[in-house]
């Protein structure tokens, strides 16, 4: 047999790319946690209100401006000041009917609801223009109805006017919050009617208003990232029904339904549902269906690397960082063994 060329191996060579594990801390402060992601912080306060509760509100533009506060809704412009409640607007006929109005009167002499709106439910401003939506209420303090104004800081002497009224109620309560949201050429609010929640809109170029159903019984709701919402609302049965769902395109998705849902875990990431069984919380994060029992009397709070678990929740003594997906422990604090984990271990379950 014959001796072929000479063969040469060439060599394969593989790299082997190393993966550095994060380096997590966490440490108590005054209001809340510093938490580290190697070496970059943040601070975590253990208040907050995902609804901001404010005293006031200003949008100003060309040297004009347009404040909500204890005078109603303000409009200056160098030395022109107009404050106004829009107390003529529940006797209105281009918003009410003349048996609406009539009743009103009514309700007015009783004390039954009042006059002046009194509260904001939200603001946005685009372009020039601010919207307010403004909140009339009953005696008792619950929403009597909405409806949105308009302040065009374009305009060399601005005028408050308004604009719609609003078709149901929003979720707001204090007197000022931060309900109304843009939804590209739309402005938008959840809300509720007497047999459904959805989503209102007003459209400024057509100046046309209208309302979407996305459900019944809304038991709450929580911004998420872009446009969507989490959402709980009480089905027939009487369970709880937890999903998102997608205020422009409407898309729904459910992803829980259980009597055992007590409320999400408020702020941005993954959905998070407390769980209350038989006395005992446990977090359930949706999708994966991973689940961390609660100890009585614990604080969750979330932060941009995960969550922190903490007790007792006026005053921690320990906490933990967790992974929501897994549930596993990225950094632990305490206040007599700093390195110790003490918070309970995450148990699987099937979502």
């Amino acid at each position: 047999m014959g001796i072929g060329p000479k063969e040469t191996m060439t060599p394969l060579v593989f790299i082997c790319l190393g993966l550095s594990t994060p380096n997590y801390s966490l440490q108590p402060t005054a209001a809340g946690f510093v938490v580290k992601k190697d070496g970059k912080g943040e601070t975590v306060f253990m208040r907050s209100n995902e609804f901001a509760t404010l005293s006031s509100v200003m949008f100003t533009r060309h040297g004009r401006y347009a404040v909500w506060d204890r005078r109603g809704l303000t409009v200056r412009a160098g030395k022109y000041v107009i404050s106004t409640h829009f107390e003529a607007v529940p006797t209105s006929p281009k918003f009410f009917s003349r048996e609406e109005i009539r009743a009103n009167l009514d309700d007015f002499k009783s004390g039954k609801l009042h006059r002046p709106a009194s509260a904001l439910s939200g603001s946005v401003l685009r372009g020039d223009t601010a919207y307010f939506l403004v909140r009339w209420t009953k005696a008792d303090g619950s929403t009597w109805f909405e409806a949105l104004a308009q302040v065009d800081l374009g305009a060399k002497k601005p005028e408050a006017v308004i604009v719609e009224r609003q078709v149901g109620t929003s979720f707001a309560t204090e007197a000022i919050e931060d309900r109304l949201i843009s939804l590209g050429d739309r402005l938008g609010v959840v809300a509720r009617t007497e047999s459904d929640w959805g989503i209102a809109t007003f459209k400024p170029a057509s100046q046309a208003a209208s309302f979407v159903p996305l459900g019944q019984n809304l038991h709450g709701y929580r911004p998420l990232n872009g446009t969507a919402i989490a959402f709980a609302e009480i089905s027939p049965s009487g369970t709880k029904r937890v999903g998102r769902v997608d205020l422009v395109t409407k898309k729904r998705v459910e992803l829980l339904e259980s009597r055992d849902f007590d409320h999400l875990v408020p702020g941005e990431g993954p959905m998070i549902a407390d769980l209350a069984v038989g006395g005992r919380h446990f977090l359930r994060t949706l999708g994966s269906g991973a689940e961390l029992p609660l100890d009585p009397d614990t604080g969750v709070w979330r932060c941009s690397y995960g969550v922190i678990v903490g007790l007792p929740l006026a005053k921690p003594r320990r906490a933990s960082l967790y992974d929501p997906a897994t549930w596993r422990v990225l950094a632990s604090w305490s206040l007599k063994r700093p390195t110790a984990t003490l918070l309970p271990l995450p148990r699987s379950a099937a979502f």
